[in-house]
């Protein structure tokens, strides 16, 4: 949590997120999915792909067991010309 404050979150209410699922799979409790995602902040545009893996604990709630998100490309900063 404390990487993703620092790097994404200091930019709230000006942080924009967006995922797109590809492929979602349940297995009775157990959950995959892959996904894209974009991330705009004021400092940089980020794409990439990802994929997780969720389980059902005992309450009910959807807990993540693992995540892995890797770059379409590399981050470009805000306001760069490419």
């Amino acid at each position: 949590m404390g990487y993703l404050t620092d790097r994404y979150f200091k930019f709230a209410p000006r942080l924009h997120y967006e995922m797109k699922p590809h492929d979602v799979r349940s297995f009775g409790d157990a959950l995959w999915y892959s996904y894209d995602y974009r991330i705009e902040t004021p400092a940089e545009h980020i794409s990439g792909h990802g994929m997780s893996m969720c389980r059902k604990d005992a309450a009910g709630r959807w807990r993540i067991l693992n995540m892995h998100n890797s770059l379409m490309e590399p981050a470009v900063a805000a306001g760069a010309v490419h």
